[in-house]
């Protein structure tokens, strides 16, 4: 019964240069911001608990129970997540500013824990923790060197990401 989800996702942009005289320094700036949803289901053969059949023993055909209890309440596992945005650029294109925050969460992560071996089971399928991902990108672009048909374009960009379980079960 809960193995439905939907994927749900906008975007937007404004490109605030329209609005503000043409001039020679900055010439193109823009700010973005996104949202998305996403979901993921449940592994195969997770949910409803059903023999295993191994290899036969001689001609005696053998069947028993895996070692993980499938869990047939399982929600499936959603990852929600933003994103801000700002784009920069200065000189007739000769250097570029690109900063980016984004922030997901990922809920209902479907994770085998352990149980005790007395249940018969070494794990159990459970909707186990919630883990949240957030960081800074910045990128400068520049062209040092523009000449005729030749142009060299020098990229430096810097990642800060911090994940953190927030909830565990």
């Amino acid at each position: 019964g809960n193995n439905a989800y939907n994927y749900f996702q906008a975007s937007t942009s404004f490109v605030f240069t329209e609005l503000i005289p043409e001039n020679a320094i900055l010439n193109y700036g823009k700010f973005r911001l996104n949202y998305a949803e996403v979901g993921s289901s449940a592994p195969f053969n997770a949910l409803a608990d059903q023999y295993v059949k191994p290899t036969a023993f001689g001609s005696v055909p053998l069947f028993g129970i895996p070692g993980t209890k499938n869990n047939d309440n399982l929600l499936p596992e959603r990852t929600k997540s933003y994103e801000i945005g700002m784009e920069l650029t200065f000189l007739d294109g000769r250097a570029a500013f690109d900063v980016n925050y984004f922030n997901s969460e990922t809920v209902d992560q479907i994770i085998p824990v352990a149980v005790s071996t007395a249940t018969g089971f070494s794990s159990k399928y459970v909707n186990a923790g919630t883990v949240e991902n957030k960081g800074w990108e910045l990128t400068l672009t520049g062209t040092p060197v523009k000449s005729g048909s030749f142009k060299w374009d020098i990229s430096v960009n810097w990642t800060r990401i911090r994940n953190q379980v927030t909830e565990l079960y």
